[in-house]
């Protein structure tokens, strides 16, 4: 259902302009359960939070381009891919 289909935006701009400073992820909401991982290019992960509601700011990580893992729900569709951050 595209509806409910969870969309990340992935370019973040943490210079607070209000424009892009936050991760947003489009219709997180409608779940009640959620997983946000967040990872470098090394595999390290550089954030985490169960029931995200598109409030973090990367401020303190490098420009650079980082790996989402997003659960969703009670059988944890999950959704990955790329985000970019920059300044």
């Amino acid at each position: 259902n595209e509806a409910l289909a969870v969309v990340v935006y992935e370019y973040i701009t943490p210079n607070n302009d209000d424009k892009n400073d936050f991760l947003t992820i489009k219709n997180l909401e409608k779940f009640s359960e959620n997983e946000v991982y967040i990872y470098n290019r090394w595999g390290n992960r550089v954030f985490f939070r169960k029931n995200y509601v598109n409030n973090w700011s990367p401020v303190e990580l490098e420009k650079g381009i980082y790996y989402y893992v997003v659960k969703v729900g009670r059988n944890a569709k999950t959704y990955t891919g790329n985000i970019y951050v920059s300044n």
